[in-house]
């Protein structure tokens, strides 16, 4: 079991990240750390297994970060990697300056090597591989030996999208794998289908702080502001809107004559927001759906600037941004927001002015 208690990361220069974490990562879980570029996740995963000096606690089975060598094991975004040296040197690094024996070392490398499938990159020199062979590589890293933590920044950083899906394709279902046999995963990544696919937990960071942790599902029905919505689903769609209450109607009006009836989310907002200017957001699955009463209806169809399709149906953009997720490409898309869907957000800060459901 890994700890956090009033955790966090300090610089020379005065900068200071994630204020002051309390977490539990259980055995067998598995936990995606999701942000965009500068949003801390690389110093977030390096206080977990203390590669940098932190205020607080981080325990490990109770025994602080860093101090038992063979607790933890990292694979950073970079690899790591000796350019030089041969693959099967770069895997075994890790056993070498544990000073494990040459031919327990040599037969981990090789099933490490298997494992990844670069068993035929083994005797060559890792500067003349592929951006996708020195990845495998130094994911093997993972496997050379046991450990009851894993932590990997970035698996599929730097490679192209199919280069990206085929090693993920090969890795997360080893991580399941790993959770199974009780060893804790935390892993970060850029990419949201990576961060749900497998994680028991996400954890949201923007601007070295926490916006969000919760189950992925915690994610869809109940985003903590806009940057955690965003953080799973960068086409999140936001307007401003006003909220009013007019014969004991609550609506949600968008400023151009739009307007929904969304008393069905009476109790569930913030009572001091009735007659303020809020930030309407919706998942672009959860658009399109009528609500209960709806005024101005013909408007929430939207003319289309660009229509994709998909495995699963069409993706469309319309003119003023939104984007809808639908069965099939369209000339123009309704937009509105189910109420089951939509989170109201404050406009200084963004965020969720939603109490859960009753």
């Amino acid at each position: 079991m890994l700890e956090l208690v009033g955790a966090a990361v300090k610089y020379p220069y005065g900068a200071r990240l994630f204020g002051a974490v309390d977490a539990v990562f259980s055995d067998g879980e598995i936990t995606a750390v999701v942000g965009g570029e500068g949003s801390g996740k690389t110093s977030f995963l390096k206080m977990l297994v203390g590669a940098v000096e932190t205020e607080g606690s981080v325990l490990l089975d109770g025994v602080p970060a860093g101090a038992d060598r063979n607790a933890a094991v990292m694979v950073f975004d970079d690899g790591a990697l000796f350019p030089f040296r041969s693959a099967a040197y770069n895997i075994g690094y890790p056993l070498r300056v544990r000073k494990a024996a040459r031919d327990d070392r040599d037969r981990r490398v090789r099933e490490a090597a298997e494992i990844m499938d670069v068993a035929a990159c083994l005797p060559f020199a890792v500067r003349g591989l592929n951006a996708e062979e020195k990845r495998r590589i130094s994911l093997s890293r993972l496997f050379v030996r046991e450990a009851g933590l894993i932590v990997i920044d970035e698996p599929t950083g730097g490679l192209s999208r199919a280069e990206a899906e085929r090693v993920w394709a090969r890795l997360a279902p080893l991580l399941r794998d790993k959770a199974k046999g009780g060893c804790t995963v935390v892993y970060s990544t850029s990419d949201p289908a990576e961060a749900i696919s497998v994680s028991d937990r996400i954890i949201a960071l923007h601007g070295g702080e926490i916006r969000q942790t919760g189950t992925p599902s915690d994610f869809v029905t109940h985003p903590a502001d806009i940057w955690a919505a965003q953080a799973i689903e960068p086409r999140y769609n936001v307007a401003t809107c006003t909220l009013s209450e007019e014969n004991g109607v609550l609506k949600l009006g968008f400023g151009d004559g739009r307007a929904l009836d969304i008393s069905a989310l009476r109790g569930r907002i913030a009572a001091e927001y009735v007659g303020r200017e809020v930030y309407a957001g919706w998942y672009p699955r959860r658009a399109g759906r009528p609500l209960a009463a709806l005024t101005g209806e013909d408007g929430f169809c939207e003319k289309t600037a660009f229509a994709q399709r998909t495995l699963h149906g069409a993706v469309i953009t319309t003119e003023n941004g939104f984007v809808v997720e639908g069965e099939e490409c369209a000339e123009s898309a309704d937009i509105r927001p189910s109420a089951e869907g939509l989170t109201l957000f404050e406009r200084n800060g963004e965020r969720s002015i939603m109490r859960e459901d009753k």
